[in-house]
């Protein structure tokens, strides 16, 4: 991946985040926002947004063909 497709991409993993966390927030402040089932919701997206900055913004793992030995490099 060139240094432009992965600025894209992590772009990319940041808008998925915020839209999670705008999602959420959003569940959050309604009215039925006691239901469990808008608490459970407003979890999974909160999980949602910390797994993609996990998963994808603070350990970036791409691959790295053409090096023998380990397939993957660390950015």
């Amino acid at each position: 991946m060139t240094s432009r497709e992965q600025a894209a991409f992590a772009a990319g993993i940041e808008t998925a985040r915020q839209m999670a966390l705008t999602a959420a927030v959003t569940l959050e402040v309604r009215d039925d926002a006691r239901e469990v089932r808008q608490q459970a919701a407003a979890a999974a997206l909160q999980g949602l947004a910390a797994g993609l900055k996990v998963a994808f913004l603070e350990l970036q793992v791409v691959p790295d063909i053409g090096h023998g030995g380990d397939d993957t490099r660390r950015l």
